[in-house]
């Protein structure tokens, strides 16, 4: 029985500690700003130059109500909880207060992985003196880096600085980071104090995510295969896992395109149009990209981009004629019956073939219909060449063939027969 209290104990502890690790690793909203995961940390420590104990604090032996205090709340999961620095009034000598929060177990955090302080400075300064605010990197006892956070935080008779997010980069592997005040010597009031909320290890603002590279228009043959292409900035500032959706508008609003004959890759930055029928000529298509982080939503759109597919349709022309050998041979003019049509702009040439395999072109015959002249002695084939030419890309297409043919008429024949019969009685 004393067994099973003793695991179960025991079993509270490892889930209490996994609970506060996790806890640590929770991800929080700061409303209208963004999403970021808290630094996992799990020792925490405060100095406000007292004994000068823990990592060369400085001498505040004139200040009076210096506060360096909760150093845990800068990894709480309450957005508005904080660690506290107050400088207090006096005098001092390079008075150095700080809030840290490290590992103990051994775990190191990257080099150059951006680190994120959610900081804020309130309250009136009357000072002869320099106060300066600078963030620590230590690997174990060993220095790394000190950023500032960018000159004086107080101004001289006074200043504030509103809660913001300010980014730091550490150039080297640590465990321990530092946020201090440094006053190098001075002495006067201050009624000011440095608010720590959180500390993250990552944090993503809300915004669009933003295209590097934008889709462009094309120009393709009918048949032919081309892709559709665009990329998102990349770098630490947006949130892993994006998910990508192209899009098409054929001229009614934006649908989802799904993997078939036509597209593959819809769901990727490059889109692949396959055998492109004609129908698609025109289309408009635009990428569009998703991430979440957290209860944050990013999104984007890219730019638009038309695709032209070239496609001619030859049409249909006149019908066959015939005449007998000795007649006046003036074929009817070659008319359309059912138009060509085309993407680009459309131009014609008339061809003619005696064997119908070989046809060559008919000079001065580019228009869309054709008189062929009287006077023809011999069967003879004609059909029409029609080109598109859209933005320097050319296709052609051919209408149906008519022939025209001289035949030896029946009374012709008659007449031919009769007088070879004379000739041989």
């Amino acid at each position: 029985m004393m067994k099973k209290k003793i695991l179960i104990l025991y079993l509270i502890l490892v889930l209490s500690l996994l609970l506060e690790r996790l806890k640590a690793q929770a991800i929080l909203e700061l409303p209208s700003i963004g999403c970021g995961r808290l630094l996992n940390v799990n020792q925490f420590g405060a100095d406000k130059g007292a004994d000068g104990t823990i990592l060369n604090p400085g001498i505040c032996f004139g200040r009076i109500g210096r506060v360096a205090e909760n150093p845990s709340r800068m990894v709480d999961t309450n957005i508005n909880s904080y660690g506290r620095l107050y400088i207090g009034v006096g005098a001092a000598i390079n008075c150095r207060m700080f809030l840290a929060a490290y590992r103990n177990d051994g775990i190191k955090f990257s080099a150059n992985k951006p680190i994120y302080i959610d900081i804020e400075a309130q309250g009136f300064n009357f000072n002869s003196t320099i106060d300066n605010v600078n963030v620590l990197f230590y690997n174990g006892s060993n220095f790394v880096s000190r950023q500032s956070l960018g000159g004086k935080f107080f101004i001289d008779f006074g200043g504030n600085a509103a809660r913001k997010l300010v980014k730091f980069i550490p150039p080297a592997q640590w465990d321990r980071i530092e946020i201090e005040t440094k006053e190098l010597a001075g002495i006067g009031f201050t009624f000011s104090e440095i608010k720590v909320y959180n500390i993250f290890s990552e944090f993503y603002r809300l915004q669009n995510l933003n295209f590097n590279l934008q889709p462009s228009d094309k120009t393709i043959l009918e048949g032919a295969s081309t892709n559709m292409q665009a990329s998102i900035v990349s770098g630490n500032e947006i949130p892993s896992g994006i998910t990508y959706q192209w899009q098409v508008n054929i001229g009614n609003g934006w649908i989802n395109l799904s993997n078939n004959s036509v597209y593959t890759g819809v769901n990727t930055e490059n889109l692949q149009i396959n055998n492109a029928p004609g129908s698609i000529d025109l289309n408009k298509y635009r990428l569009t990209a998703q991430s979440q982080f957290g209860t944050c939503r990013f999104s984007g759109i890219s730019d638009e981009a038309i695709l032209r597919v070239n496609y001619v349709l030859g049409g249909q022309i006149g019908s066959d004629q015939s005449f007998c050998i000795g007649d006046i041979n003036n074929p009817a003019a070659f008319v359309e019956i059912s138009s060509a049509m085309g993407s680009g702009n459309l131009s014609y040439q008339w061809e003619s073939s005696f064997d119908n395999i070989n046809f060559a072109n008919i000079s001065g015959a580019d228009a869309a219909t054709y008189d062929v002249p009287s006077g023809i002695s011999q069967t003879t084939y004609y059909r029409r060449k029609v080109t598109s030419t859209l933005n320097a890309a050319t296709t052609s297409a051919y209408s149906n063939i008519i022939t025209v043919s001289v035949l030896k008429c029946y009374l012709e024949c008659i007449i031919s027969n009769q007088m070879n019969t004379m000739f041989l009685k």
